[in-house]
């Protein structure tokens, strides 16, 4: 395999590919990237079994002079192009050896062949719904924050995607800690139901720069995005659906409405000096007083609204403040159904963006 191709080309899709190759993996030709010279393309290709990241040179962009493929240590390979000057780079592999040239510069490195590295995806889909990069990745950012870091719940691991009637839909829970349901409007009827892992949708969305169209097929999320093409395995389980999207339909005992700037400030800095993440969050008509549980803290901000009656609640200031930095509105609003019961935040669109987050027991034994 022999080729040649402009680092100012290369090195932008290369750091896509090598971002999703294995560091930790237990297959080790994944800690490397597929590099495929092909008659009408280049390809490059990084992944780890759950998540495969392809890019792609068009002719016109490279210039082929001996077909093949190889694996070079993705790590390796990078460094050497990054640290190259910028100008036309030969990429030349004989016999397991990869020679990477540009004018006076060259370094030799190792390299595995090309059928050690596992059988790539190539799922093919019929319907495609289209978006915004910027768009796509706002649902991501304030959904998959909310998903559970324990890998023995699979299916609280990843996002639910929904798509039906020009709606989509990306919902998360944390088991009962965290829960998230946000939406947008698409031009597409394409109806989707697919659990697609948290984060890998957030590699994803730090890889993506253009516009992105995805699909499922039966095992995959597929998504392109400019010269990359993304494969995510789909996670096959059972998803908790009715209860996320439930989360605003319900009766509230007490709301109050605050800025939203303001209160983030106030749990922040009672956070700082509270001796545990436990603060306490008391709600009348005059204000908002938080507090650390422990520790020598307290604030107080005012409230635009407040109806029916007080309930304290006590909250890990961590988790609630992941909540509260997806509210991206000026003001919001807290609903509590009750002691015990999830606490519901939204800002001016509640139809399209809701949050929740669950309170802590209190040393007295009641949830408050």
């Amino acid at each position: 395999m022999k080729f040649q191709i402009e680092k100012s080309r290369l090195l932008p899709p290369l750091t896509q590919a090598v971002k999703a190759a294995s560091a930790k993996g237990t297959i080790p030709i994944l800690d490397g990237v597929l590099i495929q010279a092909e008659t009408d393309k280049l390809r490059i290709t990084g992944g780890n079994l759950e998540m495969f990241v392809i890019a792609s040179f068009e002719r016109e962009d490279c210039q082929v002079e001996r077909f093949g493929a190889a694996v070079i240590a993705a790590n390796k390979i990078h460094d050497i192009i990054s640290k190259m000057p910028d100008a036309l780079i030969t990429i030349d592999v004989v016999d397991n050896r990869a020679t990477i040239s540009t004018g006076k510069t060259k370094i030799v490195c190792g390299s595995e062949p090309a059928d050690l590295y596992p059988e790539l995806p190539h799922a093919m889909a019929e319907a495609m719904i289209t978006m915004q990069a910027k768009a796509f990745k706002d649902l991501v950012n304030l959904s998959a924050y909310a998903v559970s870091k324990d890998e023995r719940l699979p299916a609280l691991c990843g996002v639910y995607i929904a798509s039906a009637a020009k709606k989509i839909r990306f919902m998360a829970a944390d088991k009962k800690s965290k829960m998230a349901h946000v939406s947008d409007d698409i031009d597409s009827d394409v109806e989707m139901n697919v659990l697609v892992s948290g984060p890998v949708l957030k590699d994803i969305a730090k890889l993506i720069r253009d516009d992105v169209s995805f699909s499922v097929t039966r095992s995959w999320f597929v998504l392109h995005s400019g010269s990359i093409v993304v494969y995510s395995r789909i996670i096959e389980t059972a998803y908790p659906v009715e209860t996320i999207q439930n989360l605003n339909k319900f009766k509230e005992k007490t709301m109050f409405r605050l800025k939203t700037k303001e209160f983030i400030s106030a749990v922040e800095l009672t956070l700082l000096a509270a001796e545990n993440d436990e603060i306490s969050i008391k709600a009348t008509a005059e204000g908002v007083s938080v507090s650390a549980t422990t520790g020598n803290a307290e604030d107080f901000v005012s409230v635009q609204e407040f109806t029916g009656e007080m309930i304290p609640i006590t909250v890990n200031g961590d988790l609630f403040l992941e909540s509260l930095h997806a509210i991206e509105n000026d003001e919001f609003r807290i609903r509590l159904q009750g002691p015990g019961k999830l606490i519901i935040m939204s800002g001016d669109d509640e139809e399209n963006s809701v949050f929740a987050t669950a309170p802590l027991l209190t040393r007295g034994g009641e949830k408050a």
